[in-house]
Formats: C-alpha cells, sequence, structure tokens
C-alpha cells in the first residue's frame, strides 16, 4: 500500500482494520460517515506536515494591463510540454514566484508592495512596465503583479510567463475511482483511532504515529553512505595506531 489508492481502496481497508463487514449492504448507514473521516483525515495530514511529493511548479500568464490574477487559473506543463488548465495552486501554498524575461528565469520575486514602489510605477492610475518584479497576495484570494505588465505572456515559448513554485493542492478524493495524495495506510490508521472503539483507540493511534515516521522518514532523500570504502574524505588525515613510550631509567 503507498500513494495513489482509490477511495475504494481506502474504504476496504478501513473495514478491514476495524474489523467490519466488507459487505457494502452491511455499511450503508455509515459508509458516508466513513468516507467523511477518510477525506478529513487526509486533509488533516496535508496541513500537518510537509509533503516533499507534492511540489508542484504552475504557470500564470500574464496579460497586458492585467493587475490581479487568479492562483487557481494556473497551468502546467503536461508530458508533451503543452500546457495544460491545473488550477491546484492556493494562495497561501505559494513558496515563490519567477518570472521568465526574455529566456531567463528571475531570481524569487518580492513577495511585497509598498507606498515608495507605487511612487515608481503607480497602479491605481494603471502605470506599466516590465518585467514585473514583485507580488503580494491581494483581496478575493488573487495575486497582485507590480509594475502592472506592458507585455504579454507566451505559453508556447513560455517567454514573459509566470512561474509559481509551492505545493499544489489535495487532488478530489470524492468518488469510489479517486485516488489518495497521500500514503493510503497512513490515512486509515489515522481514521480507524478516530473510528474505533474507546478499548482499541490507544493501539491503532499508536499504529499511525509508528507508520507517520516511516513514511516521513522516506519523504527526505538520505544521503548515500559507502560502507568499508577505502576512499578517504578530502582532507582527512590518516593516522596510524598510537605510539606508546616507555620510559627508561639509568
Amino acid at each position: 500500500m503507498g500513494r495513489g489508492s482509490t477511495l475504494g481502496e481506502c474504504l476496504t481497508a478501513l473495514r478491514v482494520e476495524l474489523r467490519l463487514s466488507l459487505n457494502a449492504a452491511h455499511n450503508i448507514q455509515v459508509r458516508d460517515t466513513q468516507v467523511k473521516v477518510l477525506q478529513q483525515t487526509q486533509e488533516w495530514l496535508y496541513e500537518k506536515y510537509s509533503w516533499p511529493h507534492m511540489r508542484a511548479e504552475r504557470f500564470l500568464t500574464p496579460q497586458i494591463g492585467q493587475r490581479f490574477y487568479d492562483p487557481q487559473g494556473c497551468k502546467k506543463l503536461d508530458e508533451t510540454n503543452t500546457m495544460v488548465a491545473a488550477g491546484d495552486m492556493s494562495i497561501d501554498r505559494i513558496a515563490e514566484i519567477r518570472v521568465r524575461d526574455g529566456s531567463v528565469w528571475s531570481p524569487p520575486l518580492e513577495p511585497y508592495i509598498d507606498a515608495a514602489l507605487f511612487n515608481q510605477f503607480d497602479s491605481d492610475t494603471d502605470e506599466r512596465s516590465w518585467p514585473i518584479r514583485c507580488w503580494r497576495i491581494a483581496e478575493g484570494n488573487n495575486v497582485e503583479f507590480w509594475p502592472i505588465p506592458d507585455q504579454d505572456g507566451d505559453e508556447s515559448t513560455l517567454e514573459n510567463m509566470v512561474k509559481m513554485i509551492g505545493v499544489r493542492d489535495l487532488a478530489p478524493f470524492v468518488d469510489e475511482n479517486d485516488e489518495a495524495d497521500l500514503d493510503e495506510q497512513l490515512i486509515v490508521l489515522f481514521a480507524a483511532a478516530r473510528l474505533a472503539p474507546d478499548k482499541d483507540r490507544k493501539d491503532k493511534l499508536a499504529l499511525a504515529q509508528d507508520r507517520l515516521v516511516d513514511v516521513r522518514g522516506n519523504a527526505v532523500p538520505r544521503r548515500k553512505v559507502k560502507l568499508f570504502s577505502r576512499d578517504q574524505p578530502q582532507g582527512r588525515i590518516m593516522r596510524g595506531p598510537p605510539t606508546v613510550y616507555y620510559r627508561t631509567t639509568t
């Protein structure tokens, strides 16, 4: 079990963990509750911890004279490097924003716009320039860019495009065939701890915590260590066995 399990598979695993009947007819009255707990558990784990595999790069297309942009209107590159709709980057999950000026991606843009900047190019009076240099969160969960661009982005060449780097939203987890973004066993064990009888809850929670340690540990790339190698790190001084000096008497 791992990532990519369907909601139906998680539901079955949850019932096994709780020692419930696997007959769907026997779970009709509690199915909605079981599904809701699975969904809430994945959402809680997603919000509570960092998941490197959820890192994503999404794109916005600047338009001449457009000041505000909805991150949910973002796009991504598919396997053929074609820009397709994504719509899965929330404003509070953006870590940095870069702009492509010509053929070069800029360093991360400054995440603020203050009065001194508006004195250079006043967005309220529709003053425009290029390249975009700063951004900030605006009303309505929009992104505001400064200065207002006076050039359009090109999705085919990526020229003048804006790249948002951050954590993508969870994929829908509603229908039987919707896939979980996080580890199935982790979701199921924490969900089981919520639904289990009081006498079993502590044991279920302990299993879930153990699984969390394993999953989060595996999510961090480990530095390769070469055992029993004859190669020595540079700068390390090889030392021989200690010399023992005996004091002699005369």
